[in-house]
């Protein structure tokens, strides 16, 4: 992808989110709206059709809520140097010149800000791939199943009808 793309992209990002969101709040964010959505479509007895297309479009906030919190951390992860050293691999597979290098240093673009526009993460496979390189683990995914949270605030009662 060109630069002239990426930094595109990265406007794009910078102008939508809010001043310091979390990752997790964008991604709740665009679910508790969907899910609302659908919450009222089903209580109002609506058509076949607009409930189909609630529901679809329940499913859609979720892809896209994930894709955009896994960019997100990898950006976070990235500008905060917490990579692996076996990272490497992927970023070797994108190239740019010198003239780039300036561009970027004239828009301010973080290493993070790049990578993650530069990169898919819509497939689960990509975000296991991707973050099991930048973090050095074998199966990112699987280190996941082992992390227990403690829920420090109430499931809202949006999430229960989903």
């Amino acid at each position: 992808m060109k630069l002239e793309n990426i930094a595109k992209r990265i406007s794009l990002v910078r102008e939508s989110k809010r001043e310091n969101i979390m990752p997790y709040d964008n991604f709740y964010d665009r679910v508790v709206t969907a899910a609302g959505l659908l919450d009222f479509v089903e209580g109002e007895k609506a058509d076949r059709k607009v409930r189909y297309e609630a529901r679809k479009y329940l499913v859609v906030a979720l892809i896209s809520g994930m894709e955009t919190y896994f960019k997100r951390m990898a950006q976070v992860f990235i500008d905060a140097e917490w990579i692996n050293e076996e990272f490497r691999e992927i970023l070797r597979r994108d190239k740019i010149s010198l003239a780039d290098l300036l561009d970027i240093k004239k828009k301010e673009l973080s290493l993070g800000e790049i990578i993650s526009v530069s990169h898919s993460l819509q497939d689960l496979d990509e975000v296991n791939y991707f973050f099991s390189k930048m973090l050095g683990v074998n199966d990112f995914l699987k280190e996941l199943e082992t992390i227990e949270v403690e829920p420090d605030e109430v499931v809202p009662e949006i999430w229960t009808g989903c």
